[in-house]
C-alpha cells in the first residue's frame, strides 16, 4: 500500500510541475493553502489540542511551534501523541521558505 501512495504521490507532484510553468500569484496562493493543510492535517496530530493552530491561522503559528520543537521533553510527546510526528514537522519545516510572505512576484 505504501508503494502504492508514494507513486501516486509522486505522479502527482510531477503533473502539478509540468502544469506549473511559471510562477504567478495564484500558484504561490495554492502553495500557500497546500502547506497550510499539511500542518493542520500531519503536523497538528502530535500537538496537544489547545496548540493545534486554529483553522487559517498555521503559518502565524508556526514560529511558536518551532521553537517549542526545539524542546526534547515537548518534541517527545508529540511523538508520544504521533510516531510520524519528527517526519511531518521536519517535512513542514523544510517546505515553510514556500509558505513566506516574502516571496514576492515581479512583472515582467
Amino acid at each position: 500500500m505504501q508503494i502504492i501512495l508514494r507513486a501516486r504521490q509522486a505522479y502527482l507532484l510531477n503533473k502539478f510541475r509540468s502544469e506549473a510553468t511559471s510562477l504567478t500569484q495564484a500558484l504561490l496562493d495554492e502553495v500557500r493553502t497546500s502547506w497550510d493543510s499539511y500542518v493542520r492535517s500531519k503536523v497538528s496530530k502530535g500537538l496537544p489540542s489547545e496548540q493545534v493552530p486554529p483553522f487559517g491561522s498555521e503559518w502565524q503559528a508556526w514560529s511558536e511551534l518551532s521553537i517549542k520543537a526545539a524542546d526534547k521533553a515537548w518534541k517527545n510527546d508529540a511523538l508520544k501523541r504521533d510516531e510520524k510526528f519528527d517526519m511531518c514537522f521536519t517535512a513542514a519545516v523544510r517546505s515553510s521558505v514556500c509558505r513566506s510572505d516574502h516571496v514576492l512576484i515581479t512583472p515582467h
